[in-house]
C-alpha cells in the first residue's frame, strides 16, 4: 500500500540527536520541546501496555467501521514519560483522520516508559503506524534504523497516475548528468538545495555539506571552513536556500538560517530573528527575504526582521508553507487553511472556493516572461485529483493542469521553474521525476526512462545558461537542453 506525500522527507538528513524534527507532513505545536531525537535510545520509548487494546476501546467504533488505510503518528515522549503528538500522515483523508482524533486520544495516554540513554531517560520521538481493515484498528511502533541508512539515499518507485497519456520512452534533446559520493566530491547523495547565484555559481545544500560548482569546479564547504555548524550527529544538514537581489546566499538548517555575502557568513536563529521551524525560503526582487514556517512568516529587508502571522495579518493558519512575491509586488502565503495574497493595504484569501487554492496548498510558485504565475499544486486527499500545476494569467485568470484534464503525470508538485528563453515550464513531481510543459507538449524524466536518479526531486533551478539543476534524494541532477 503506497502512503504517503513525503513519506520519503521522514528525516531531514540523518537522525538529529540534539535538535528535534516534526518528520510528518501535518504538524502541531503545543509540545514545547525544541530538543529531542529521534526514535534513540535502549530502550526505545514505549507505552507500557498493548497498544492495539488501548486504542481499540478508545477509538470511535463509527468512524473505523468503513476504514481501510494506515496513518502514522510522530509522537514526542519526554524524558518524564508525557506523550505529545508533534506530526502525522495518513491515506485516510482529512475527514476521517479528524474523526479519529488520534491526537487527543494520544495525548490523553497515560504515562510512557520514556527512551534511555546511558541509564538516564532521555526527550525522545516515536511514530505509531495505525492499519486500519475491516473495521478494527492495529497499531504497532514504526521504529527506524538509523545506523543501516548512513546515506538515506532513495530512488523509489515511479508512480504516474495519469493513465490515458502516453510519454516518450526516452526523451530527446537534453543532456543529463547525475554528480553523487561515488563520482565527484558531493559528501551526501541526499540533497535539498541546488540554486544558482547571480555569478552563476551554483550552490548544491546536502544531508551533510555544502557544495559550491564555480566554472565546474566543486568546492566542499561544512564547519570546518565556513560558518555554518555542525548539529548533534556532527553533520551539516542544509533543507532549503536561496540568492537575495544582493547575490547573498540564504540557507535553511531547520531552526536556523544562514547568510553568505561571499565573505562573511551570519548565522540568524530564534535569539536574534522570528525564526523557528522553517518550512522554505523566497527572495523577492526587492532585496527581501522571507521565511516560511512554524510560527507564519519572518521577512528580512537588510537591515531588520518582521513577523506576519494570524493575529497581526490575518494569515489563515499559524503554520505558513510556500511563499512568492510577484512582480507587482503582491505576496502570496499559503497554508494547509488555504491562501492569502497582500497587497499594500489590500487581502485577498483563498479558502475553500472555486479558485485552485481554495482546493490545494501551493508549494512553489515561478512567474513567466508574460506576467502568468505558475504555482505547483499540493493536495492533501490521497485521490491526488488538485495536485498539479495552476496558471494566474495577469488578467487574473485561471488554468489547471491536473492528471485528470491533461498531460501532467499526477501527484504532488514539490518545484517548479522556469525557462524564460525556450518559453518551458519544469516541475520536480513527486514519485515522478521531472515533468517539461511547453504549452502543448508534456515529457517526463523519471529514473525509468532516463538517467534522473530518484523520483524525490526537492528543489530544481535555472541557470543562466538554462541549464536546470536539481536537488534529488540519489545525487545532483545536471540537465543541458540542446
Amino acid at each position: 500500500m503506497k502512503l504517503f506525500y513525503c513519506f520519503f522527507l521522514l528525516v531531514f538528513g540523518a537522525a538529529l540527536r540534539t535538535s528535534g524534527q516534526n518528520i510528518y507532513p501535518e504538524k502541531f505545536d503545543g509540545c514545547h520541546l525544541s530538543h529531542f531525537c529521534l526514535d534513540c535510545g535502549e530502550p526505545k520509548a514505549a507505552y507500557p501496555a498493548d497498544l492495539t487494546a488501548y486504542f481499540r476501546e478508545k477509538l470511535p467504533a463509527e468512524a473505523t467501521k468503513r476504514l481501510k488505510g494506515l496513518a502514522l503518528v510522530q509522537v514526542l515522549v519526554d524524558s518524564a514519560g508525557h506523550p505529545c503528538v508533534l506530526s502525522q500522515v495518513s491515506n485516510l483523508g482529512p475527514q476521517a483522520l479528524a474523526q479519529l482524533n488520534l491526537r487527543g486520544l494520544i495525548n490523553g495516554m497515560g504515562p510512557w516508559a520514556p527512551a534511555q540513554e546511558k541509564g538516564k531517560p532521555v526527550n525522545a520521538s516515536s511514530s505509531l503506524r495505525f492499519a486500519f481493515e475491516g473495521g478494527q484498528a492495529a497499531v504497532t511502533y514504526q521504529r527506524f534504523d538509523f545506523s543501516k541508512q548512513t546515506n538515506l539515499k532513495s530512488v523509489g518507485t515511479v508512480e504516474i497516475l495519469n493513465k490515458r497519456q502516453q510519454y516518450p520512452a526516452h526523451p530527446k534533446g537534453a543532456k543529463l548528468e547525475v554528480f553523487t559520493q561515488q563520482n565527484s566530491i558531493v559528501p551526501w547523495d541526499m540533497m535539498r538545495v541546488a540554486c544558482p547565484d547571480q555569478n552563476n555559481t551554483v550552490w548544491v545544500g546536502t544531508d551533510n555539506g555544502l557544495v559550491k560548482i564555480e566554472h565546474g569546479r566543486m568546492t566542499l564547504l561544512n564547519a570546518s571552513n565556513s560558518g555554518l555548524r555542525t548539529k548533534g550527529d556532527n553533520k551539516v544538514g542544509l533543507l532549503d536556500g536561496a540568492v537575495d537581489a544582493h547575490n547573498n546566499k540564504w540557507f535553511s538548517e531547520g531552526y536556523a538560517a544562514y547568510r553568505y555575502d561571499g565573505t562573511t557568513w551570519t548565522r540568524f536563529d530564534s535569539t536574534s530573528a522570528p525564526l523557528r521551524w522553517i518550512t522554505g525560503i523566497h527572495a523577492d526582487a526587492n532585496g527581501n527575504v522571507y521565511f516560511s514556517g512554524s510560527h507564519g512568516l519572518a521577512r528580512y529587508d537588510g537591515t531588520k526582521w518582521s513577523a506576519l502571522t494570524a493575529q497581526n495579518s490575518q494569515l489563515p493558519a499559524g503554520m505558513t508553507i510556500g511563499t512568492f512575491v510577484d512582480r507587482k509586488n503582491r505576496l502570496w502565503v499559503s497554508s494547509y487553511k488555504g491562501t492569502v495574497r497582500l497587497h499594500e493595504d489590500a487581502r485577498e484569501v483563498f479558502t475553500n472556493g472555486p479558485t485552485p487554492l481554495g482546493s490545494a496548498t501551493f508549494t512553489c510558485a515561478a512567474e513567466d516572461a508574460d506576467g502568468a504565475i505558475w504555482f505547483g499544486l499540493y493536495d492533501a486527499d490521497k485521490s491526488k485529483q488538485h495536485s498539479g500545476l495552476a496558471k494566474y494569467t495577469p488578467d487574473g485568470k485561471w488554468e489547471v493542469f491536473t492528471a485528470a484534464n491533461s498531460g501532467y503525470p499526477g501527484n504532488d508538485v514539490l518545484d517548479v521553474a522556469i525557462d524564460q528563453q525556450r518559453r518551458v515550464v519544469w516541475a520536480s513531481v513527486n514519485r515522478v521525476g521531472l515533468c517539461r510543459f511547453d504549452g502543448k507538449e508534456w515529457t517526463l524524466f523519471t529514473p525509468e526512462n532516463s538517467a534522473v536518479p530518484s523520483t524525490v526531486i526537492t528543489d530544481i533551478s535555472l541557470d543562466a545558461e538554462g541549464t536546470l539543476w536539481g536537488a534529488t534524494h540519489a545525487g545532483l541532477l545536471k540537465l543541458q537542453p540542446r
